[in-house]
């Protein structure tokens, strides 16, 4: 019989090996928790683990891919969870000190939700800076949380533990949430799939100050990964109206989309800011690839000097906001 190295597996494989019964969701589980202990240490990456559920959910989902039953097709799947989402029974903590003896959540949020309606096996909660309010993970609370590639550098933020987790594959899929960066930019700093959606794509409740401007997303090993977790969490939610009116794709297989006719416009820089070389040689590779399929691909100059100041406002108002809601 082959051995099945499980660190190399993505969702697809996942479904597969379990439908096929030739792998088990407790075997994963046990894998990814065993592989988180030795990990967790060395990187500062987990906020919080729940073992007992973890394994508890690995059962319930061996049992129904054994049946013939499973709820879809993250069924069975390691996840985790970053530390500004509640999970129920799970304390949400911020990054904060003043959340340091939060109660379990009593409920989930519905990003959080919806993965559990599909079966997702939740690890534990991530790390974050102190209400991910910077573009660095660590805090007074959790320490500072190390990247894989080298541990004297940091995973960026604020959805740096998600980050972590993906690079050292202590899961598959990871919740994060991106307001100025912080999903993209922990992702860039560890060489794995960071995915902001447009707003209002994946419902945020409960609502709070950043509703406005910060969303859950997906960080991964893979683009397709992403489109297993994005096909859960941007079900809507028949009680919360969204704003604006989203067609229900399939983001694993996107045929519904005419890539060739798509208008396409792309910068390399920001207000003449330039990217580092290596940075750009890797653009402009996707841009080639892109043009190969599409003719109608434009460069743009993008100039937005008030940029950085208009997001300032915005953002420091909301902090003003979260902030004096605590007495101190």
């Amino acid at each position: 019989m082959v051995s099945i190295n499980i660190e190399q597996l993505h969702v697809s494989d996942l479904i597969e090996l379990y439908r096929d019964k030739e792998l088990s969701p407790v075997t994963v589980t046990e894998y990814v928790l065993d592989k988180i202990k030795v990990n967790d240490s060395k990187y500062n990456i987990f906020a919080h683990i729940d073992e007992e559920l973890a394994l508890e959910q690995a059962l319930k989902s061996e049992q129904r891919w054994k049946n013939g039953t499973e709820l879809s097709l993250i069924d069975g799947v390691p996840t985790t969870v970053k530390d500004l989402s509640d999970v129920k029974n799970m304390p949400t903590k911020y990054g904060s000190l003043t959340f340091k003896n939060a109660a379990p959540a009593n409920k989930d949020s519905i990003p959080v939700q919806r993965l559990r309606e599909d079966g997702a096996i939740f690890l534990g909660k991530t790390t974050t800076p102190e209400f991910g309010h910077k573009g660095v993970t660590d805090s007074l609370l959790n320490g500072i949380t190390k990247n894989p590639h080298n541990p004297e550098k940091t995973t960026g933020g604020s959805s740096g533990g998600a980050a972590a987790a993906a690079c050292k594959k202590l899961g598959l899929l990871h919740l994060g949430s991106d307001g100025g960066g912080s999903l993209r930019i922990p992702a860039s700093f560890t060489g794995v799939f960071g995915f902001k959606p447009s707003h209002d794509l994946v419902t945020v409740s409960p609502a709070h100050a950043h509703s406005e401007l910060s969303v859950n997303g997906a960080i991964t090993n893979s683009v397709k990964d992403a489109g297993f977790m994005l096909n859960t969490i941007t079900k809507p939610d028949p009680n919360i109206k969204r704003k604006f009116n989203y067609k229900q794709h399939d983001f694993i297989n996107l045929d519904d989309i005419d890539i060739a006719n798509l208008k396409i416009a792309y910068s390399n820089s920001i207000n003449d800011i330039q990217p580092n070389s290596d940075v750009n040689e890797v653009f402009n590779i996707a841009i080639d690839s892109i043009k190969s399929i599409n003719n109608n691909v434009t460069e743009i100059k993008l100039e937005l000097p008030k940029l950085i100041a208009t997001f300032n406002q915005y953002w420091m108002a909301s902090a003003h906001h979260i902030v004096s809601e605590f007495s101190l």
